[in-house]
């Protein structure tokens, strides 16, 4: 069952020919044949100032250590978890810590 779905997306994503494609808070890593469909790549939205806090949930992990400047890394995605080529990052400053835990953390104000 697996595999058909895969294929079904596959299949639908090839058909569309798209010329990006971008991600984000993804459980898993994308296939090869699948990311390198768009002709100009595939790209992820990471919140963490990468090689920091690779893999999934970042978020929660710079909680867990109280990291008050964390960041958002842009980039391209590859065969790796988190390991493509940067576009861009940025650090941003986290007031306190108790507005992640209500919900207004700075990062909603980070743009590109």
């Amino acid at each position: 069952m697996i595999n058909f779905c895969f294929q079904f997306c596959f299949n639908n994503i090839r058909n569309l020919e798209p010329d990006l494609i971008v991600v984000f808070s993804m459980s898993h890593l994308l296939k090869e044949n699948v990311f390198n469909v768009p002709s100009y790549g595939t790209v992820n939205i990471h919140y963490s100032y990468l090689p920091e806090y690779g893999g999934p949930n970042p978020l929660f992990w710079q909680y867990y250590d109280y990291i008050l400047d964390p960041g958002v890394t842009l980039h391209y995605v590859d065969k790796g978890e988190d390991t493509g080529n940067v576009i861009y990052q940025r650090r941003y400053r986290e007031r306190h810590l108790s507005e992640k835990i209500q919900g207004t953390s700075s990062i909603r104000n980070v743009s590109f």
